[in-house]
């Protein structure tokens, strides 16, 4: 095994992937990342699940003063490769860390894949109530740009439409 460094995000790591590898210990199938070494100075346990959920519901790691996204990790100690770009949880549970559920992808198709926001007044991804007309809009938005798709009476045919053009657009990260 060679001697990689990771990149952590907030620079050039010092720990090789031998290193990290010695530390834990990641479970594809579960997508846990298991400590190997209790640690000095915390109460980590050889054998218990490392990391914590922060306030956007990804799983953080620490070590050392360094931190890291699990799934970052995880690629990691299963590929051996430091992802050169976003790791994209195919199911939007940032929680789930199995190998089956990360994919590489750009900072768009992490975005297509996004769930429905929890502030959005409608029941559907994609669509907002326009107050004037009182009628369900649907837009979609890809590259940072909007694009407006049409006014409906119902949220079901306003989301009809966003699934529809979602599947073109986005193709396998379109979550609707």
């Amino acid at each position: 095994m060679s001697k990689m460094s990771l990149r952590t995000e907030e620079g050039k790591s010092r720990y090789t992937q031998p290193d990290l590898s010695g530390l834990f210990c990641y479970h594809p199938e579960s997508g846990d990342i298991i400590w190997l070494k209790h640690q000095k100075n915390n109460q980590v346990k050889v054998g218990s699940v490392a990391g914590a959920k922060n306030k956007s519901g990804h799983i953080m790691i620490g070590y050392a003063g360094r931190r890291w996204y699990a799934h970052r990790l995880a690629w990691f100690l299963y590929y051996g490769e430091w992802p050169s770009t976003h790791i994209d949880h195919i199911n939007g549970n940032p929680l789930d860390n199995r190998i089956t559920n990360l994919r590489l992808a750009t900072q768009s198709q992490n975005m297509m894949n996004k769930r429905k926001l929890s502030s959005s007044r409608g029941k559907f991804k994609g669509i907002t109530w326009h107050n004037r007309n009182k009628k369900w809009v649907a837009q979609i938005k890809k590259d940072g740009k909007n694009t407006y798709l049409g006014s409906f009476a119902s949220q079901e045919e306003a989301h009809a439409k966003y699934r529809e053009v979602a599947q073109i657009k986005f193709g396998e990260f379109a979550r609707t």
